[in-house]
């Protein structure tokens, strides 16, 4: 499930509350690249903590404690996934799933993502017989920055890089996170139809598939 979080080149943006009288602009450099092995674990701590804080406002309190429990299981997925693409690209195939991770200054994680060709593998079992095909060979599972950098374009940045050139593809988002509803609806993505619960696991919260469609161009 993917949010905002408010998802190559380098974002730069300034901090409006750090500018004023007797306050110095600060200029933040991000970098965006492939996130590695050795990104594992501090990868799964960020994409944790980033999902207690997104939806910290309406989700029950069992939702964060619950993605503080899967962390052992996170790390072994994301150790697989990020295996499995670098073993699909040394045989020239695209990946099921590729993963990012943008950084500061100083080498500190402040973004993940997460996309790829392929349906997510937990769609069918929590939508059930109401699920159809979304139409769109690509989709977003996730990409979240942290609050400090909202505002910065480091969020259009990143989509850019996992969805490039406006890719048609689609992702899930919770009703109730309107930052990502706007950021989504702005680059082409809208409702499609299909909603559902997102499960007990994961607090029970509506949220609805959004596809950004294929463009004809001329």
């Amino acid at each position: 499930m993917t949010t905002m979080l408010d998802p190559l080149p380098s974002a730069t943006g300034s901090d409006p509350d750090a500018t004023g009288p007797g306050r110095l602009e600060v200029p933040r450099p991000y970098r965006i690249r492939v996130a590695t092995e050795a990104d594992v674990e501090e990868y799964v701590h960020t994409h944790i903590a980033l999902n207690a804080i997104t939806y910290a406002h309406y989700a029950p309190p069992e939702f964060a404690r619950n993605r503080r429990a899967d962390y052992a299981d996170r790390v072994q997925e994301l150790t697989d996934e990020i295996a499995e693409a670098a073993q699909a690209q040394a045989q020239g195939r695209e990946p099921f799933r590729q993963h990012w991770v943008a950084e500061n200054s100083l080498g500190t994680i402040v973004g993940v993502m997460s996309a790829g060709r392929g349906v997510e593998p937990w769609e069918r079992r929590i939508v059930g017989d109401a699920w159809f095909d979304s139409g769109a060979a690509y989709a977003l599972s996730h990409l979240y920055l942290v609050p400090g950098v909202h505002g910065s374009g480091l969020a259009q940045e990143m989509l850019d890089v996992g969805l490039p050139e406006r890719r048609p593809a689609y992702l899930w988002a919770y009703d109730d996170n309107l930052r990502a509803r706007a950021f989504y609806r702005k680059n082409g993505f809208a409702p499609d139809g299909l909603q559902t619960l997102s499960g007990e696991h994961w607090g029970n919260m509506p949220m609805s598939r959004w596809v950004r469609p294929d463009v004809v161009r001329p």
